[in-house]
């Protein structure tokens, strides 16, 4: 099939392969929709939790499900054919197009394609039972998580009897072709019983779930209006209707809102809905921040019409220790017992608001209640319990296959190199400690912690934390403080090369490292070529968003915090008292490497902290010897620029997205885009040039992202500028939506490019022929933009170290550019250096040395020997007579006499007496000028005039012709 994916096989892991099918976890796709959107319920939670238990058990785990709607689009458009890629929560997940539609709450085509993607996977699991029809392919698993179809608005209600028959026909097939049906709750078994007497035996009942200990209990504030909750998507069908039509009969209590809608819409529309009750509050909270809004109410109403398990929701609830009030829909029984653990009510509007008055007004039950729950949760429902009863299906199911791999994992284990992160605290109640070291461990095998005097329940927590990751953490503590900060970290360092690491990473104690990392170990440390790994922070502002401006860039350096250990070598921290680094000091030479992994950065995410560093730096550095004051005032913005974090998009800013198609290789040349795109990205703009030659999606700048496989990026779909220099390039542009397209006429190309003359909104013009010829066709969208140099790079080539008289020529040799006969007649009296890739010129004079194509930093050492630089550009074509050498500025910009055939664009040159100008059939003329131009080495003039013909002059006018000054 056109559509299938294939799938990478992960090195790194030696489990199994499992193939997971879901309906829809992306709702939304941006490429289609306009933002990728997940609508987080109970389902989503179960896939993440899911799936990392498969990934640390060492199974590689692909989800799949399939394009929203099938091939249109909301507003009746027909969506491309191709697959597209995300990742959840660092689940890899492919978006499938697909051509069939719904029937009976099946979707044969789906599964068709699943089916077809994934025959070489060990294990599929169908996440929904009617992902599964009409073909299971085993060994297989499905999971009911309710049953759905008893909603009071589903289709089954009115269908005829030959229909109900056809759509519980295909129902049941999801329930008993796997090997085993995976169920949330008894009803579900009930359910089948009923249907089809005996199935029920196929199926094992593992009731959701709660990890107690992230959801627990708090003391909440005395003579507080009372909070009550409704943790859910916002739908009818959950009682969202119910929830806010009781919260109008009670004024005097708050009453919290925390979910999604179905769409963007339906959020307004219920907002909207709500205006006139102040006391409710709508707001949505991602997973791992939830456990936070059970800790500040008082009661949690589950008010569920149908479709409904043992709802996660109220297992939160319970786990926090609330009272709960319920309805007997689905699995709900299950969990809620009424008047033990809280009140189970009939959904009507009378039951429920007696059922809150009650609660409200018997605080001791509510503690009763509370505590009831609270202990159910840990002794039934808690997250291990789940897991363990997975793992024994798993090996009910594929059993023989995992012992299998679990042998293979273990002997690779004993040979894998062992990556240890180092760390220092210090007073972290209350911040982030428990999150960071959970985050380190998924990724490292261990944690060394030296305690800097720590003066809170610090240690405490690390205590409590070994016996949760038993043999994993390592506490120290310090002989050293943080005002000599160099010491304390060498103590660290020492203490941690006691653990024999191959690896060491130094992580604060505030920080988080991407999903993604897991992969990301596993290829560096394969890897034998670099010592040191830098990686990007992101200094976040608060929970969910970072600061990126001009005085505070996200993102801006990849700052060194993973380095080799290697033996024989005495590792030092840098002897500061401040701004040590975090690694050692390593080897001169030692090669390093860049990772696209971003880590956020916590440090500075609240006001208090932020008030506390401002006064914290401005005392340590009071002539601002170490930053400028305006970095430290910064710190105090009470405005600053906030870019909303993104797991889906690695290269965000809070500036401009500039794409370059693929035409020239970034590593190979510096031509006028080059230089372009540098600058563009110096400020922040985020610059993606296409670059089929790079070894994969990376940063060759910061802020300039180098793109090898265009057609297949999803981040260049809707930027501000399309910026193009040969109308090849469009091409490689369908599909992109843009702002501004910028065409940069670099070379005449007669009329290949009319096209990009029309619909260009500015054409930007290397010479001034060009610029004449394109105004008659465009008049005011033609700007003059000539080139230039990059003036302190060449400038630096310096005296010439040797006697001998050599002439100089940069650039490409190409027999149609390069006349072949000024070079002949050159070369009976001088030494002449061809520095460039050769293109079929012919060479065959002893006076010549070709070095081939260099390295653009190598220039100015290359041409520093020469004492005159040549244009001996032949002037037969339209195409070399509207060109404009770079090359003329660089030379100038290293102090060089210029020679040059009488190219136009040159010529103002030759008349302010700063170049040579001859004639290309005056052969005696251009030995008699390059001779002259021996004399006149340094070129003065040509240099200072060179200093302002500089490429950031030349982006301040494209800057002003975007209006971005």
């Amino acid at each position: 099939m056109d559509n299938v994916i294939i799938i990478p096989e992960k090195k790194s892991q030696r489990g199994i392969r499992i193939a997971i099918l879901t309906s829809y976890l992306y709702q939304q796709l941006k490429e289609f929709d306009g933002e990728d959107r997940v609508i987080f319920g109970g389902a989503e939670k179960y896939m993440i939790e899911f799936c990392r238990m498969l990934h640390k058990d060492g199974h590689f785990v692909q989800v799949f499900q399939p394009f929203r709607d099938g091939y249109i689009d909301n507003k009746g458009n027909t969506k491309p054919t191709y697959p597209v890629q995300r990742e959840f929560y660092g689940i890899p997940v492919a978006c499938m197009p697909t051509k069939g539609n719904w029937d009976y709450s099946t979707n044969p085509d789906v599964n068709y394609t699943f089916n077809e993607m994934t025959a070489s996977f060990d294990l599929r699991v169908y996440f929904t039972t009617f992902m599964a029809w009409p073909e299971v392919r085993r060994p297989a698993i499905s999971i009911s998580h309710g049953i759905f179809w008893d909603s009071p608005c589903h289709a089954v209600r009115g269908f005829a009897a030959q229909q109900k028959e056809e759509f519980f026909r295909r129902q049941l097939y999801g329930f008993t072709a796997p090997d085993v049906c995976v169920a949330v709750d008894t009803n579900v078994r009930g359910v089948i019983a009923a249907l089809s007497p005996g199935d029920e035996y196929r199926i094992r009942v593992i009731p959701n779930f709660v990890d107690t200990t992230v959801y627990k209990p708090t003391d909440r504030p005395e003579n507080v209006r009372p909070k009550v909750l409704y943790p859910r998507r916002l739908s009818a069908v959950r009682g969202i209707n119910d929830f806010t039509w009781l919260a109008a009969q009670f004024p005097d209590v708050d009453f919290l809102v925390c979910g999604n809608g179905a769409d963007r819409n339906q959020e307004e529309i219920f907002s909207q809905s709500t205006k006139g009750q102040p006391n409710v509050k709508t707001f949505w909270r991602k997973p791992e921040e939830m456990y936070e809004v059970y800790q500040e109410c008082d009661v949690a109403i589950i008010p569920t019409r149908a479709s409904e398990g043992t709802s996660l929701s109220m297992l939160e609830a319970m786990a926090t220790g609330l009272p709960i009030i319920g309805t007997p829909a689905g699995g709900l029984p299950n969990l809620l017992i009424d008047n033990w653990n809280g009140l189970v009510v009939d959904l009507n509007h009378e039951s429920l608001a007696e059922a809150l008055g009650f609660l409200l007004s018997q605080p001791e039950a509510m503690r009763r209640f509370g505590q009831r729950n609270r202990e159910m949760a840990c002794e039934c429902f808690d997250l291990e319990i789940w897991k363990l009863k997975w793992r024994n299906i798993l090996a009910e199911v594929v059993g023989g296959r995992i012992e299998q791999c679990f042998k293979m994992q273990q002997e690779e284990i004993k040979n894998k190199p062992k990556l240890t992160a180092m760390m220092i605290v210090k007073n972290e109640t209350n911040r982030y400690l428990e999150e960071v070291i959970a985050n380190t461990l998924y990724f490292c095998e261990e944690i060394v912690i030296l305690d800097d005097h720590s003066t809170d329940n610090t240690v405490e927590i690390i205590d409590k934390l070994q016996k949760e990751y038993p043999g994993r953490i390592r506490l120290s503590h310090a002989r050293a403080t943080w005002d000599n900060e160099g010491e304390l970290r060498q103590e660290l360092l020492d203490f941690a090369l006691m653990a024999n690491p191959d690896w060491l990473i130094a992580i604060d104690a505030d920080e988080l490292y991407e999903s993604g990392m897991v992969e990301e170990v596993q290829r560096i440390i394969s890897q034998d070529k670099a010592v040191w790994v830098g990686f990007r922070f992101y200094d976040m502002w608060n929970k969910e968003s970072y600061r990126d401006d001009d005085i505070w860039p996200a993102g801006a350096i990849y700052a060194p915090r993973m380095f080799r250990v290697e033996k024989g070598i005495e590792y030092k921290i840098r002897e500061r008292n401040r701004h040590c680094g975090s690694i050692p000091v390593l080897p001169e030479g030692a090669y390093g490497t860049h990772s696209n992994i971003r880590v956020k950065h916590f440090g500075w995410a609240r006001p208090e902290d932020r008030e506390r560093k401002y006064y914290e730096r401005v005392a340590e550095d009071p002539n601002s010897s170490m930053f400028p004051r305006k970095v430290y005032e910064a710190i105090l913005d009470s405005s600053p620029t906030l870019v909303k974090w993104d797991d889906n998009n690695p290269w965000q800013t809070s500036k401009k997205v500039i794409v370059y198609p693929p035409d020239m290789h970034w590593g190979i040349m510096r031509q006028r885009p080059h230089h372009l795109m540098r600058l563009a990205a110096s400020e922040g703009n985020r610059v993606f040039f296409g670059d089929d030659k790079a070894p994969d999606m990376i940063e060759a700048l910061p802020y300039l992202t180098l793109v090898r496989d265009w057609e297949g990026c999803n981040y260049i779909k809707d930027v501000d500028v399309l910026y193009i220099t040969n109308p090849k390039q469009l091409d490689y542009c369908k599909g992109i939506k843009f702002k501004k397209l910028i065409y940069d006429c670099c070379d005449w190309r007669e009329n290949t490019d009319a096209f990009l003359l029309r619909h260009a909104d500015y054409v930007l013009c290397a010479s001034k022929l060009i610029y004449k010829k394109i105004r008659k066709v465009i008049k005011e969208k033609a700007i003059y933009v000539p080139n230039a140099c990059d003036f302190e790079h060449f400038s630096k080539a310096g005296k010439p170290e040797t006697e001998i008289d050599i002439v100089g020529y940069m650039g490409c040799l190409h027999p149609v550019m390069v006349d072949e006969n000024i070079l002949g007649a050159l070369a009976d009296k001088f030494n002449i250096a061809l520095i460039g890739e050769n293109k079929g010129l012919q060479i065959n004079r002893d006076a010549i040395v070709a070095t081939g194509h260099m390295d653009y930093s190598k220039l100015p050492e290359l041409i520093k020997n020469c004492k005159v630089g040549i244009i001996p550009f032949r002037t037969d074509s339209e195409y070399l007579r509207k060109s404009a050498p770079i090359k003329v500025y660089e030379y100038m910009a290293a102090g060089r006499p210029v020679v040059a055939s009488p190219i136009p664009e040159l010529l103002p040159l030759g008349e302010k007496g700063l170049i040579h100008i001859v004639a290309n059939n005056d052969l005696k003329g251009w030995v008699d000028a390059v001779e002259q131009a021996m004399t006149e080495y340094p070129n003065t003039a040509g240099q200072e005039y060179a200093r302002g013909q500089t490429w950031e002059a030349r982006w301040e006018v494209v800057k002003g012709v975007l209006g971005w000054t």
